[in-house]
């Protein structure tokens, strides 16, 4: 859940950081986050995790391996 005003605008820089890539969601009656990439028209990517924070660096962290 998006509780306070610091998580709202996490949300947002993480949409406009990766949004153009992945699909953000968030599932209100699990609190799990997730983000799906389909890097291929036959591949899927997708990262899970418990809080948005945790999102941001698991996404940080693929696009690192990417770059690499």
């Amino acid at each position: 859940m998006i509780d306070s005003p610091g998580q709202r605008a996490l949300v947002v820089q993480m949409l406009h950081d990766f949004g153009a890539d992945w699909q953000i969601r968030h599932d209100p009656e699990t609190s799990i986050w997730t983000a799906v990439e389909y890097p291929t028209p036959t591949a899927q990517h997708i990262i899970v995790a418990r809080s948005i924070s945790e999102l941001k660096t698991k996404l940080e962290a693929a696009r690192g391996r990417r770059s690499s």
